[in-house]
């Protein structure tokens, strides 16, 4: 394990808002554990919406969805956050341009090949499709033929 390796240095993790909202949730196994494992430590990047079809008012109550969201996003980090030394909170929100409207969260629940191929490289939805990762699971096909 990389602290066992490595017992002097205070590992910081970086993930997106949606992956810090399924963890803070419990939607990971072992939470705790994985909070404790990086004391806390952790930047949460966010997606500016501007500029994306969430921003441009395309797709019903985008506003309203991302104030949801950044509320939630918010509370979580508040939650979870330890306070480091220096009195700081050990979860930081940083905000970031969005260079698209693809997401990992949207590759997941999507089986739509078209989308798909919107999002991803040709490369990337083989290896997708191949190893039946996401949407393209055993489990998942099955459940659609039900």
């Amino acid at each position: 394990m990389l602290t066992t390796n490595e017992p002097n240095v205070e590992f910081t993790w970086a993930l997106g808002a949606d992956t810090f909202l399924d963890l803070a949730s419990g939607k990971w196994r072992r939470t705790d554990e994985v909070f404790e494992l990086v004391g806390h430590r952790m930047v949460v990047f966010k997606r500016l919406f501007e500029g994306t079809d969430l921003g441009k008012g395309k797709i019903n109550d985008g506003k309203k969805y991302e104030q949801d969201h950044d509320k939630l996003l918010r509370e979580s980090a508040e939650k979870w956050s330890k306070l480091d030394e220096d009195g700081n909170p050990t979860i930081r929100i940083v905000s970031i341009p969005s260079l698209t409207d693809a997401s990992s969260s949207t590759v997941r629940k999507t089986s739509d090949e078209i989308k798909l191929q919107e999002l991803l490289t040709d490369d990337v939805l083989s290896f997708v499709k191949e190893k039946k990762m996401y949407s393209f699971s055993d489990s998942n096909i099955s459940n659609e033929e039900d």
